[in-house]
């Protein structure tokens, strides 16, 4: 079982990272990059995180993955600091025998992260101000199904 998780100030390459699960003979690798996307004038996304409550809970979000899904390898990596537009935030990969298993590993993993692990996002704009990001309404309810 490969598992590896990473919450870091620096950025990732994701191609790096899949190519870790080549050649461990895996019927399926489903992943997921996040990066700072550029909506209502923001010019950066600010994150913040308590390094061992993030890492316990990114943790314990990897364990409920490998034992629903059969998954084989696990990686996640979450940046924190202040990022700006384009900066990947977050990588995500699953393995399994079977790809139906690993991209739902993926989605599972990325709406349970939205509410389970402590991370604090405030939006930087243009003119200066920011903004905390507060939890929606819909990422608790797609964390529920789960």
């Amino acid at each position: 079982m490969m598992r590896h998780i990473a919450v870091q100030i620096t950025p990732f390459d994701a191609g790096q990272e899949l190519r870790k699960f080549e050649g461990n003979r895996l019927g399926a690798v489903a992943s997921f990059s996040g990066i700072v996307r550029s909506e209502n004038d923001i010019i950066a996304l600010s994150i913040e995180h308590h390094p061992i409550m993030t890492y316990m809970a990114l943790e314990k979000l990897c364990t409920l993955a490998e034992q629903r899904y059969k998954l084989l390898g696990v990686t996640i990596i979450h940046r924190y600091g202040t990022l700006k537009l384009g900066e990947p935030i977050i990588f995500v990969a699953a393995a399994s025998a079977h790809r139906k298993e690993a991209m739902a590993a993926i989605i599972a993993i990325m709406d349970r992260l939205k509410t389970d692990v402590p991370l604090w996002k405030k939006e930087i704009f243009a003119d200066g101000t920011s903004r905390w990001i507060e939890q929606k309404q819909s990422d608790v309810d797609r964390s529920s199904a789960w």
